[in-house]
């Protein structure tokens, strides 16, 4: 039995190889690329960010309020309401949406649903029902 390699295995070794270090290679090029940028998705921001309204310094600690926060960066002011991405840029994603529950307040520590701000909003999408009236729904 022969100790050196076949053609066979080292085909099979250059395309474990590719599939393995091929997709590293695109996000170390797309990391690069967007940090050096300072905008994009991949990029990674070492620079300390303020809210693009109000220029509140943002939460060393950061709490996402959303899946696209968690994923890839960014915040919600607590003064204004402002939605903006980790290099500091408003999304204007949210226009129209009432952010006032968001001025002024601290973020809880967590969510209580016999809130008084959760049973408001309740009301406002399910106003209460009056039995008298045969409303059975509730």
């Amino acid at each position: 039995m022969d100790a050196t390699p076949g053609w066979f295995q080292i085909l099979l070794a250059l395309a474990i190889a590719a599939v393995v270090f091929v997709p590293l290679l695109v996000l170390l090029v797309l990391v690069i690329r967007d940090t050096a940028g300072g905008s994009g998705r991949w990029g990674i921001n070492t620079n300390a960010v303020r809210c693009p309204r109000c220029d509140e310094p943002a939460p060393t600690v950061r709490v996402p309020a959303n899946w696209r926060q968690a994923l890839w960066g960014g915040t919600t002011c607590w003064e204004c309401g402002c939605e903006y991405d980790k290099w500091g840029k408003p999304l204007d994603l949210g226009e129209g949406i009432d952010r006032s529950p968001f001025r002024g307040r601290v973020p809880p520590a967590e969510p209580r649903p016999d809130d008084d701000r959760v049973r408001k909003l309740h009301d406002e999408v399910r106003p209460p029902t009056d039995p008298a009236a045969g409303d059975d729904h509730v």
